[in-house]
């Protein structure tokens, strides 16, 4: 199941966006069974999750986070 990222985020561009600017963002997965919650700085090293807008969903990415920093697909 896809994260949905607070607060939220009209475009991917934003998201983008607010990455790279060290921006406090929080990807949180709804699931019943292995509900999941991140924040930009406790996101694990190598972890990659897809994230959408909620409650809209007009677009989805997917977010790792890297050594070198954040890549959105």
């Amino acid at each position: 199941m896809p994260h949905i990222v607070r607060p939220f985020l009209r475009y991917k561009k934003d998201l983008r966006e607010a990455l790279q600017s060290d921006k406090p963002l929080i990807f949180a997965d709804p699931s019943l069974f292995n509900p999941q919650s991140y924040t930009t700085k406790s996101m694990p090293i190598g972890t990659s999750i897809i994230v959408t807008n909620h409650p809209k969903r007009s677009w989805f990415a997917r977010v790792e986070r890297t050594e070198k920093g954040w890549k959105v697909d």
